[in-house]
């Protein structure tokens, strides 16, 4: 298991990868982590409401984890993510 600092130096594909292929739940937690401010503030321009964009954001985090293996543009996981927001 690759220790969390080097994680953070990974690429978003890297990341995903690793969660998918090796379940490295850390791997994924680093990459949400990392886009957890833009959804907040894309599901806040939606909702205009804190505790709805809130929700918005961990339902779209658990789409996220359940359809990972089904991402599989490279360099578009950013773009998946936001999009995966947005469909909630």
């Amino acid at each position: 298991m690759p220790h969390k600092q080097i994680l953070i130096e990974e690429t978003d594909e890297n990341l995903l990868f690793l969660f998918i292929k090796n379940n490295e739940k850390d791997a994924l937690g680093v990459l949400l982590q990392r886009y957890m401010a833009s959804a907040y503030h894309l599901a806040y321009k939606y909702m205009r409401n804190q505790a709805d964009a809130e929700d918005a954001v961990q339902k779209a985090f658990m789409n996220v984890m359940r359809y990972a293996s089904d991402q599989n543009q490279p360099g578009m996981v950013k773009a998946w993510i936001m999009k995966t927001v947005i469909n909630v």
